[in-house]
């Protein structure tokens, strides 16, 4: 069996939640906007960090999918690439992607809550790399504004009874699979450090950014 090389994607490769920011990107609707505006206030953070901590719901992340509504998948596609090139490629962690260089591309493997168009987008930029990330819902080529299938602290159970040879990633949640993990490098703010450093796992480095 084929050990696994994974690599986060939002925080980790790129300085970005590449989901919401590529919705305001892309958002044209004045209505949309204002949405999205009001996500990030005060208030509606408060809200979405009780959402996350007791229901694991994320309902700025929802609300930012659903300014995608009624979008073809083929525009979208063709915006997400569009948005890797214009708006991502300043945004790269560069000491992740020197690591990413040193592996063969047919080992690695990208797994990421990310939308499933900006997954493909990123995977193809960096050389058609295979990828596992959360899924859009459509209809008859359409989004629907609503999430499929969500990765979002449920990574680990797309790799069951399978050996991880290496990951590296910020995400707390992806807690559970980096503990099964023979190698862990972490990209971490200051303020989570020390979460890690708790943590029983085979960090072999954390990546200050």
């Amino acid at each position: 069996m084929q050990n696994k090389i994974i690599f986060d994607i939002c925080g980790t490769l790129y300085n970005s939640n590449t989901t919401m920011d590529f919705c305001e990107y892309r958002c044209d609707k004045k209505s949309k906007k204002i949405i999205l505006k009001l996500s990030k206030t005060i208030l509606a953070k408060v809200i979405n960090k009780l959402s996350l901590k007791f229901f694991n719901f994320d309902l700025i992340r929802v609300l930012h999918v659903k300014s995608l509504k009624d979008l073809d998948i083929n525009t979208l596609q063709k915006d997400a690439n569009n948005f890797v090139e214009q708006y991502l490629e300043k945004k790269k962690i560069d000491e992740v992607h020197n690591i990413l260089k040193k592996y063969d591309k047919n080992d690695v493997i990208l797994v990421s809550a990310t939308i499933d168009p900006m997954a493909k987008a990123i995977a193809q930029k960096l050389g058609g790399l295979k990828y596992i990330s959360t899924t859009l819902e459509y209809k008859e080529d359409k989004c629907l504004g609503k999430i499929k299938d969500d990765l979002l602290g449920n990574k680990q159970h797309y790799f069951k009874n399978q050996e991880i040879e290496f990951i590296i990633t910020d995400n707390k949640s992806d807690l559970a699979l980096c503990q099964m993990a023979k190698e862990v490098v972490i990209v971490s703010k200051n303020k989570n450090i020390k979460f890690w450093e708790n943590q029983d796992l085979k960090v072999s480095k954390i990546i200050k950014v």
